[in-house]
């Protein structure tokens, strides 16, 4: 199955940016080469819609005559991806690559082991980093709690939870295509009873269940309409954590969020991405 690979010049100054447009479009990975003092973008979209969709946003920061796409098979985006993996620091003492790539761990130190069979969710995107530092910052809260992860993918954040202390981890993801990487991480992590996933929408979880924490990241077309439902499964002093999200889109969230039931109590911001912690509204 051929994917459509989106390449291009940017000023370094610019590179975050142009990430944030891409992946807010669609794009399911990336890889970058540094030329001539600029970086040489390489995006990956698995249908030309998104892809084109990138293409003309990112006019605006890009001349169009420097931006090419073109059918690659997904054999150079699986090679050239696994190429560029290095271990991530995610989080104060919590390490992130997959089992073939070991990171120098000090002691004390964790390492979450994840096979990047997708692009996202491997610890190197700046939300998954907002949400892994924000868990480490709360540890007292996460540790001995219910966790939560809506949109789990590689089930990257409840082995971060795991890692912390929380008493149980259940994540939830909608594409059916990570179940075999989630069962493979899950082996790789030996974290026994702690974590369970589910393959389903957010339905799938009991009515009746009440987590203690719950991180959601993702796109806001697609987490916003959860809210409701996400504030029916925290109990009364939960902590929401909500990433995914463009710092442009921060005002729209935050008033998204308050309708459902929520109240913002920290906010934090990498690059392009934003990130808010939430309380439930009394």
């Amino acid at each position: 199955m051929p994917s459509f690979r989106l390449s291009f010049p940017v000023d370094i100054q610019e590179k975050d940016r142009t990430i944030g447009i891409c992946y807010s479009a669609g794009m399911e990975g990336c890889w970058e080469a540094e030329q001539d003092g600029r970086v040489i973008m390489h995006c990956y979209f698995s249908d030309i819609v998104p892809c084109e969709a990138a293409k003309c946003h990112i006019g605006s920061v890009v001349e169009p005559d420097c931006i090419a796409v073109e059918h690659v098979d997904n054999r150079d985006w699986n090679a050239r991806w696994r190429d560029s993996i290095r271990p991530v620091n995610i989080a104060p003492s919590i390490w992130v690559s997959p089992e073939w790539r070991a990171p120098e761990l000090l002691p004390g130190e964790h390492w979450i082991k994840i096979e990047p069979a997708m692009a996202f969710g491997t610890g190197h995107h700046e939300t998954t980093q907002l949400v892994a530092s924000v868990l480490r910052q709360r540890k007292e809260m996460v540790r001995n709690s219910m966790l939560c992860d809506i949109g789990a993918g590689t089930g990257i954040l409840c082995f971060i939870a795991d890692c912390l202390g929380a008493k149980k981890c259940l994540g939830i993801e909608i594409d059916n295509a990570i179940r075999e990487n989630m069962a493979e991480n899950r082996r790789l992590n030996s974290t026994g009873p702690c974590i369970n996933f589910i393959v389903g929408s957010i339905d799938s979880i009991n009515n009746k269940a009440a987590f203690d924490c719950i991180v959601m990241n993702m796109l806001r077309s697609q987490s916003g309409p959860l809210l409701e439902t996400v504030h029916s499964l925290c109990t009364g002093t939960a902590l929401f954590v909500w990433s995914g999200l463009l710092v442009v889109e921060k005002k729209a969230a935050v008033s998204e969020a308050g309708k459902a039931g929520f109240t913002l109590n920290a906010e934090h911001e990498l690059d392009e991405w934003w990130c808010g912690e939430f309380s439930v509204s009394n």
